[in-house]
């Protein structure tokens, strides 16, 4: 009578562990699956970076190259050359393929924009830019 009832006693512990086992295995189960996914998530944001930072540095190249062709050109800058067309800045951004995604460029003469706080700056709005 003394093993039926110590048998019993332990088929009750058999059940607990199993159950405690199958926990864990789901628990570690579930957090390698959120680890992979955030592993191959980062893993596409970087690429996606790396591409945009590619194509920007492309641009600012493409953009420098065009500004000192036209140092080269001539003294003077105007609204009427190529460093200021936008469809001539598309042209040669046409030329720079991209499998993903599109660039644009524009180029802005800062020199050519009214000085607005020597306006309003007095007395130290005097001081402003003589090129301007």
């Amino acid at each position: 009578m003394m093993k039926g009832k110590k048998q019993k006693k332990n088929q009750g512990i058999a059940l607990i562990i199993t159950i405690a086992v199958i926990t864990l295995l789901i628990s570690t189960t579930m957090e390698l699956n959120r680890r992979a996914g955030d592993a191959a998530e980062f893993t596409g944001v970087t690429r996606d970076r790396l591409k945009l930072s590619h194509m920007t540095s492309s641009g600012v190249n493409m953009a420098m190259a065009l500004l000192i062709k036209d140092k080269k050109d001539g003294e003077i800058d105007s609204l009427q050359e190529e460093w200021a067309d936008k469809e001539s800045i598309a042209d040669l951004l046409g030329d720079i393929p991209f499998p993903e995604g599109a660039l644009t460029v524009e180029i802005q003469d800062e020199l050519s924009k009214i000085q607005v706080n020597a306006l309003v700056k007095f007395p130290d709005g005097k001081d402003f830019n003589q090129d301007q």
